[in-house]
């Protein structure tokens, strides 16, 4: 009778552990940046779980800087961080600046997800049909939201993306699996990309392609920012 007690007892510890490693913990990702198959520069992407205004939250920030030989033609230093709501994965408030060439731009942004709107200190008040990410809650959101749960190739996932200056609908499609292979290692990975619209959504920006883990911990191992020169990956190096 003991020994069936102690069986019962470990697997329960078991079974806690198992939950404790699929739920998102505090992180640092660590990336180089290339343009092509040239090395430009550093990012990295870090999650951290803390209080704020006597509420849990996930504060989560995205560093991305140029360096070298890139600077010369294109230079990047822009930063972009989220308060996200760890229950519903969605964004609170977010802050974004940017350095991107002529581009020098700094913003403060309040989500009302109950009522899909959203206030910017640069552009006012906004509206969506829907709940409303924006760069950095949108990696998170893709991760750990359960959006990713029984994908097939092809499936579409629709949000609302909040640009720098806009809100606008964007639909993310689920491209497969691909093997990725980084500094950190070989990664089975899921694949989402943009879809790029015709006509006028064709002006519209597509903000990442990003692939993840295929296992508990979604790990972005690569994500592809585009930029008005074209596109850089951000290919991780370290955990």
């Amino acid at each position: 009778m003991h020994c069936m007690k102690s069986f019962f007892t470990l697997l329960i510890v078991l079974s806690f552990s198992v939950v404790l490693a699929q739920n998102p913990g505090d992180e640092t990702l660590n990336y180089t940046i290339r343009f092509g198959a040239i090395e430009g520069g550093k990012a990295y992407l870090s999650t951290v779980h803390k209080e704020k205004e006597g509420k849990n939250v996930v504060f989560s920030e995205l560093k991305l800087k140029s360096t070298g030989v890139t600077n010369s033609f294109y230079t990047i230093d822009n930063l972009f961080s989220s308060f996200i709501n760890p229950a519903t994965c969605l964004p609170e408030k977010s802050f974004c600046k940017i350095l991107e060439q002529e581009i020098d731009y700094e913003d403060e942004v309040v989500f009302f997800q109950e009522d899909s709107t959203l206030f910017s200190k640069q552009m006012g008040w906004d509206e969506a049909g829907g709940e409303i990410l924006d760069i950095v809650s949108l990696i998170y959101n893709l991760r750990f939201s359960g959006r990713m749960k029984n994908l097939q190739e092809g499936d579409l996932v629709d949000i609302y993306f909040w640009d720098i200056n806009e809100i606008y609908p964007l639909k993310m499609k689920f491209g497969g699996s691909e093997e990725i292979k980084t500094k950190a290692g070989t990664f089975q990975c899921l694949k989402i990309e943009p879809i790029i619209g015709k006509g006028s959504e064709q002006s519209k920006k597509t903000p990442l392609t990003i692939w993840i883990t295929n296992d508990a911990r979604k790990l972005p191992v690569m994500i592809q920012f585009n930029l008005k020169v074209g596109s850089i990956k951000c290919e991780l190096d370290s955990i």
